[in-house]
C-alpha cells in the first residue's frame, strides 16, 4: 500500500474523529452536580480532540508525499490548522475572561457597611 493511500485513509479516519467529537459532545447527557455538572462532556469532547489532534501530526508529516501543490498535500495541512485554530480559540476565550471581565471589587459586608455608617 503507498503512502498516499495511507495519508488518504488517515484523514478519512481523522474527519471521523473530529466530526464525532462533535456529536459526542452533544449527545452526551450531563452528568455531576453543581458546579461540575457537564464536564463530563468536555472531558469527552477534549479527549476525541486530542485524538484528532495526533492523527493530525501524522498526517501532517505524511503531506509530504503528495507533489507541492496538489490538493492533497493541502487536505494533509486542514487537520494541523484547525487544531491550531481550536487551541487559539480556546486560549482567545480564556484570556477575554481573564482580561476583558475583571473580578468584581470586593464588598462591604453589612457589619462593616452599619460600622461606617456609625462614624
Amino acid at each position: 500500500m503507498s503512502a498516499q493511500k495511507i495519508a488518504w485513509i488517515l484523514l478519512c479516519v481523522w474527519v471521523l474523529v473530529y466530526g464525532g467529537s462533535f456529536v459526542l459532545f452533544i449527545m452526551t447527557e450531563p452528568a455531576g452536580d453543581g458546579f461540575t455538572k457537564g464536564l463530563n462532556r468536555l472531558t469527552t469532547f477534549m479527549g476525541w480532540q486530542f485524538a484528532a489532534g495526533i492523527l493530525a501530526i501524522i498526517i501532517w508529516s505524511m503531506g509530504k508525499f503528495f507533489v507541492a501543490g496538489s490538493l492533497g498535500r493541502w487536505l494533509c495541512r486542514l487537520p494541523i490548522a484547525l487544531a491550531f485554530a481550536l487551541v487559539l480559540f480556546v486560549g482567545g476565550i480564556s484570556l477575554y475572561a481573564a482580561i476583558g471581565h475583571p473580578a468584581a471589587q470586593k464588598s462591604e459586608t453589612p457589619v462593616e457597611q452599619e460600622t461606617t455608617q456609625l462614624k
